[in-house]
């Protein structure tokens, strides 16, 4: 396979990791932040402690999936 081809599916590669990433705490942190700040019903609110415990899951797995990304793009081939 030429390198250019091989180059540009490790950068989609990464760049498909790095926007699940995004996706990750925009569903794990953003959502509940949000959901805090603006919620109208002090039922619909889940445990403190659950919450601070899922939101650090989702910060942890973003981290991982963006360094993921970031360690695929060693494989580019950077040959002129």
């Amino acid at each position: 396979m030429p390198d250019q081809i091989r180059n540009e599916r490790v950068k989609l590669r990464a760049t498909w990791l790095n926007n699940t990433a995004v996706a990750v705490v925009s569903l794990g942190v953003l959502t509940p932040t949000f959901l805090w700040m603006f919620r109208t019903d002090d039922s619909a609110m889940a445990d403190g402690t659950a919450t601070g415990q899922g939101i650090a899951i989702c910060i942890g797995l973003a981290v991982f999936l963006h360094v993921l990304g970031w360690w695929q793009l060693r494989d580019m081939d950077n040959t002129p």
